[in-house]
This record gives C-alpha cells, structure tokens and sequence, in this order.
C-alpha cells in the first residue's frame, strides 16, 4: 500500500531542511500511453471525462508513490506546423507528431501582429486545475501550469532554423515574439500560483540536448 501523500517532504527537500528524511519521486510528467501500461486500463480524455481523467491521473501517482500530481495545459497560441506520422514506439499513440524545425505560421512582424494571441485569464482552462484540486487527496499537490517556455514555443512558432537565423537578421521580430509569448506565460503562471491547491508552479522549456543547448548560453540570457 502506498504511503499517504506529503506535499510538505518536496519543499522541506528542496529547501534541504530534512536532509535525512524521504527522498522524494519527481518528474515533469508520465505520457499517457506509460500510465496505461503500468496500470492496465485505458485512460479516459480530460475533455471528455475530466472527474473520471483526474481519479484515475491521481490514482498513477499515489499508487507509485508521489506525493503531487503534475498537470500541464498547452496555452492557446497559434497553432505551429506539425508533421504527423505512425508512431513505432513499444507503447504507442495514435499517431506521433513532431515540429517542423523548418518553419512555421509566424515569419514576419505583420505575421505575429495578425496573429490571434490569447489574454493569459483565456489562455488555459483555469476551472480544470480548479477540478483536479477538488479530487485531491489529502497531503497531496498539484504541480504545473502553462507547458512550455518562452524558447520552445519560440521555436514551435517559428521553425528552430528561421528563429536561429532572426536572432541575427530580424531580431525586432524575436524580440516582440518572445515578449508576447513571455507577457501570456507570466500572466498564467501568476493565476495558477494563486490557486490553494496548487504546491508549485512548473514548466519545462526544450533548451537543448545532454551536450549543449541549441542557442548559446549567451543568446538565451539575452532573450
């Protein structure tokens, strides 16, 4: 049997008060198709069923020990040009889909300003975060927030190869990008954080790989 969830044991970790205590289990996110293997049932869409979605995204966690739920929701910005194919994993999707590093649907100033950008109170759906704290067991947290970060969806936006070569050629555009990208992010992270039941705000933001970033350290400060 699982022991009983204690939000509490992640900060006293990360603040290093307890250095003797649990170490605790962390990670951004579980796919989907990793959850379903492991507990033998298929899990329902959050749209669809989202009381039936949150027991069963709980019951994964606390059954394997966690003492959080993580819950992510991707902003409503523009949607980037993916290129979709067959997934070949052991454990498959439907289908798998990827970014087009070559491109996307912002290319120009006149691009991003026609673009329809979502208010950071539209840009998720605040009420499911809400309905996942309500399902919660006692001790346990939520943690997430808007998925992504400035860089990522930067590059989703852009194409990774349009954007390495703006920085140079037109970096009034990535500048007012990664500003109204950034404006959205912080204004959701700002309402997520406010909410009893939610112990940590987290996103993650695709940098790099394991022997560099992609931008030099230097051009993501300045971003």
């Amino acid at each position: 049997m699982a022991r009983k969830p204690d939000f509490s044991i992640i900060l006293n970790t990360l603040k290093r008060k307890d250095e003797q205590g649990i170490v605790p289990f962390f990670e951004l996110f579980a796919d989907d198709e990793i959850m379903e293997e492991v507990m033998g049932y298929k899990l329902a869409k959050v749209e669809e069923n989202p009381d039936r979605y949150f027991d069963q995204l709980i019951s994964f966690y606390r059954e394997l020990g966690y003492d959080y739920v993580p819950f992510y929701q991707a902003p409503r910005f523009p949607t980037p040009d993916y290129i979709h194919g067959e997934d070949t994993a052991t454990y498959r999707r439907e289908s798998r889909k990827w970014m087009n590093e070559k491109g996307g649907p912002i290319k120009t100033l006149k691009d991003l300003h026609d673009a329809d950008w979502p208010k950071p109170e539209e840009a998720v759906d605040f009420d499911l975060f809400r309905k996942l704290g309500e399902h919660l067991p006692e001790g346990m947290k939520v943690v997430g927030g808007a998925s992504g970060g400035p860089f990522e969806h930067s590059s989703f936006l852009m194409g990774v190869e349009n954007l390495s070569m703006a920085v140079y050629e037109d970096p009034e555009l990535v500048n007012t990008l990664i500003e109204k990208i950034g404006n959205v992010l912080v204004g959701v992270a700002k309402i997520i954080s406010s909410m009893d039941c939610v112990g940590a705000y987290c996103f993650g933001d695709d940098l790099g790989y394991k022997t560099s970033t992609i931008f030099s350290p230097r051009h993501l400060r300045r971003l």
